[in-house]
């Protein structure tokens, strides 16, 4: 009798400890649940939260830094969204810094804590239970596709760049001119060659290249300021492939209109560009005593060359960004890209400049040149040639020359200018 009491005791206290275990199971089971998806909804907000931060950084201007003011918006939309999806947290928890491996860009960090109170855990734990959401993101502004220069020649290597053979002068005002070449080519090399009697002056004349290697003057005009190497190489775009998806054209006629060109060959005729994208699969050549305008036009040239010369007077002027004339059927924005060579194209502009031509815009050739010992970019100037004050006229090419006879004139106006798209996007 004393045996069954004691074993019926002992059930008892089995019974007692399976009852609690069930509902230790059952208690993290839907306390786990709960915890998971308060996690998940401060998951949300937070990357809801860094993204709208990283929309307003990525909305800024061209000239690659961030501002405080511009930062503390960026905090403030953060916490604005945070509290759209019900969590309440400062500045201080939205966190802005320079990524140290990529100079341009920011990385954003948004933390957001959560926390529920237990119901059937709270058995064997009292306290709240507590989780943190956690979103990084990366991103750049939009920037000129280099930063601040109106002449900026791109090959890595090569000996002499970046050419001016001037015999007048050469004036890039709000800009400066930059080799991104460090010039070891070969023994005897320079990044940056500069003959002739014209002046030079320019915001900043830069170069990768240090020592004796940045630069070689011979003539008798001067360098305003002198040239300074031991920059950081420029770090071109990735570029999206324009969408060349409108009508086959002809060049035909007195007026041209956006589409698709096998060739553009103007010669001794006045022609008007009407404002779009004008997709050239071999070459582009103004030549003659020819008159052409085009305003808010963009010539992306696939293979062939870009060639304006023998006198004709032309005024080219790309598109604002922002233009819808130059957005493309993938939603690109072209605007501020005046002739764009895609890096796959040994193709040469050679633009000869008079004093009633304007050009605006970005010629971006970053592909090889045609052949050993030719520029990928010329400009000639005669007769007080080049742009005027008000317009803009920008060489990014993998080698530049410029040269002739007159003042030429390069004003850096990013707003006219086209911008690298800015990045945006989740890191960690």
């Amino acid at each position: 009798m004393e045996m069954q009491k004691h074993q019926h005791g002992q059930t008892l206290v089995l019974f007692a400890l399976a009852i609690f275990a069930l509902f230790a199971m059952v208690g993290l089971a839907v306390d786990g649940g709960r915890l998971f998806a308060a996690k998940r909804r401060a998951q949300n907000a937070s990357d809801a939260a860094a993204m709208a931060a990283g929309l307003v950084i990525a909305q800024q201007g061209r000239d690659g830094t961030v501002t405080e003011s511009e930062k503390q918006l960026a905090r403030q939309r953060a916490v604005e969204r945070a509290a759209d999806n019900g969590f309440a947290i400062t500045a201080e928890q939205v966190q802005i810094t320079p990524d140290t491996d990529d100079p341009g860009v920011y990385l954003i960090q948004v933390d957001i804590p959560a926390q529920i109170t237990p119901t059937f855990i709270s058995l064997v734990y009292h306290g709240p239970l507590a989780v943190k959401a956690s979103t990084q993101v990366r991103v750049r502004p939009p920037r000129n596709i280099a930063l601040g220069f109106a002449l900026a020649a791109t090959n890595p290597h090569r000996c002499s760049a970046l050419k001016i053979d001037i015999s007048d002068s050469v004036t890039v005002l709000n800009g400066g001119i930059f080799s991104n070449s460090d010039a070891t080519a070969k023994n005897t090399c320079y990044s940056l060659y500069v003959t002739g009697s014209g002046d030079i002056s320019a915001d900043a004349i830069d170069s990768v290249a240090t020592g004796e290697h940045v630069y070689k003057h011979v003539g008798s005009g001067q360098l305003t300021p002198e040239p300074a190497g031991g920059h950081e190489p420029l770090t071109l775009p990735d570029l999206a492939e324009p969408a060349c998806n409108g009508p086959e054209r002809n060049d035909g006629g007195a007026v041209l209109t956006p589409g698709n060109y096998s060739d553009i060959v103007i010669t001794a005729r006045d022609a008007t560009f009407t404002p779009g994208i004008y997709c050239v699969r071999g070459k582009l050549k103004i030549s003659g005593n020819s008159h052409v305008v085009g305003d808010g036009v963009f010539f992306y040239v696939l293979s062939g060359d870009v060639e304006i010369s023998g006198s004709p007077t032309v005024a080219l002027k790309a598109a604002l960004p922002g233009s819808p004339e130059t957005i493309d059927a993938s939603g690109n924005d072209w605007g501020g890209m005046l002739f764009y060579l895609p890096p796959s194209s040994d193709g040469q502009v050679t633009i000869t400049g008079g004093s009633d031509d304007v050009f605006r815009g970005t010629v971006y050739a970053p592909g090889p040149s045609p052949s050993v010992g030719t520029y990928k970019c010329v400009f000639t100037g005669s007769t007080d040639a080049g742009p005027t004050t008000t317009d803009n006229l920008q060489f990014v090419c993998d080698s530049v020359h410029i040269t002739g006879s007159s003042n030429l004139k390069f004003q850096y106006n990013p707003s006219a200018l086209y911008p690298a798209p800015p990045i945006l996007e989740y890191w960690r």
